[in-house]
């Protein structure tokens, strides 16, 4: 089960990292299977590191224990 809670807990604390390099993302949703969407906006979007992101972003949510199983960047 995912803790909605903690993911957006996570999610506002990363926000300052990604807003520190121009860039931000805005969350789209949370499935009840796991799968966090989040949508990367600013220099985010085009970042040639959006594939490491998502990973750090999959850690992070780990670590928290949120019950994410994936994650979904558009």
């Amino acid at each position: 089960m995912v803790d909605k809670n903690a993911v957006n807990q996570v999610l506002e604390t990363l926000k300052p990292l990604f807003d520190a390099h121009n860039g931000t993302f805005e969350l789209v949703d949370i499935s009840d299977d796991g799968t966090v969407t989040v949508k990367l906006v600013g220099q985010c979007e085009i970042c040639s590191l959006k594939a490491q992101t998502s990973q750090a972003l999959k850690i992070m949510l780990d670590a928290a224990n949120a019950g994410v199983t994936k994650i979904e960047a558009l």
